[in-house]
């Protein structure tokens, strides 16, 4: 499978969205918004964002090391450069 940062961007961005509207009930935002950083909630929905970007990144990320200086290459160029 080949590496491209685009779709990488997509599916974490499709992610963060089902995490949040499709899969969080309405109890834990109830809980968060009344104890707020104490809420158990609040953990269980960040390790469920996890969850999901492990699942879109599994085979994504470059594994092999012969992929990796693409993927250098890609992380060394942002910001992109003006001019």
């Amino acid at each position: 499978m080949s590496f491209d940062p685009l779709s990488l961007l997509m599916g974490l961005v499709l992610a963060h969205l089902v995490g949040d509207f499709l899969l969080q009930p309405s109890a834990w935002v109830a809980e968060r918004y009344r104890l707020r950083h104490r809420s158990k909630h609040l953990l269980q929905h960040a390790g469920l964002h996890g969850l999901l970007t492990g699942v879109c990144c599994w085979r994504r990320v470059p594994s092999s090391p012969g992929d990796w200086p693409r993927w250098r290459s890609v992380a060394w160029r942002w910001p992109p450069a003006t001019g």
